[in-house]
């Protein structure tokens, strides 16, 4: 049995029981605020381990300012447990993100570093678009964003992986980086290695949610709907 962590479930959105409830999901894919440190931010005990350190570290930043400043980041104060799963984005120029550091964790489970590389590159080429336009999204708004996508990484194995990523500024007050952090929640199947790497396959859950500016009055720019449902294992 799989599990799954949506800070925008609802009991009428179809979830099966003994699954874990959250902020409700609006007509443009957003989440609803909830009763929690910073209104509209997702409860933590609806994410995975690694998402839920990683809200609880950046709420810790700077808990009066909307946007903390990536400045503030402190290596040695990042809790040992986030580290493997953490990823830094600078917004570069239109569709070019920047990785500026890949935790070894996802290095691990991808089977390359893309310390360096441009993300959009190893997207595939039709979610590209979208996937710039979130990050946008979650910048320019700005907001934060969470994801449940299928991966499918580099020796063929395919899993679903719940991410939530959140913003920061440059020195300038300027929102250009993207922290994040992903867990992989389950492994469905196998299959032949793709030709070329991929960090994303297909997009099945996606949502921004309030840090204090409100959320976009746009929908998530992802095609959900045919977002296909992995097969069962028996």
């Amino acid at each position: 049995m799989r599990h799954h962590r949506n800070p925008s479930a609802t009991p009428e959105s179809g979830d099966r029981p003994g699954q874990r409830r959250a902020a409700a999901a609006g007509p443009t894919g957003t989440a609803r605020p909830r009763d929690t440190a910073r209104p509209g931010l997702p409860p933590r005990d609806a994410l995975s381990p690694a998402t839920a350190c990683l809200l609880g570290y950046w709420q810790r930043l700077a808990p009066h300012t909307p946007v903390p400043c990536k400045t503030m980041l402190d290596p040695s104060a990042i809790p040992p447990d986030l580290l493997p799963s953490l990823t830094i984005y600078e917004r570069k120029g239109p569709g070019v993100y920047f990785a500026r550091l890949v935790g070894t964790g996802i290095v691990r489970r991808i089977g390359y570093d893309t310390t360096g590389s441009n993300y959009l590159d190893f997207v595939p080429e039709t979610e590209r678009r979208a996937a710039a336009r979130f990050f946008d999204m979650l910048l320019d708004h700005p907001c934060g964003g969470y994801l449940v996508v299928d991966e499918v990484f580099a020796e063929g194995r395919e899993a679903e992986v719940e991410v939530l990523r959140l913003p920061l500024t440059s020195p300038d007050g300027t929102p250009r980086f993207l922290i994040s952090a992903s867990e992989e929640l389950d492994v469905h199947r196998y299959r032949d290695a793709p030709r070329r790497p991929r960090l994303m396959s297909i997009p099945r859950r996606a949502a921004y949610f309030d840090i204090g500016h409100g959320v976009p009055n746009v929908p998530v720019p992802y095609d959900l709907d045919r977002a296909p449902e992995p097969p069962r294992r028996g």
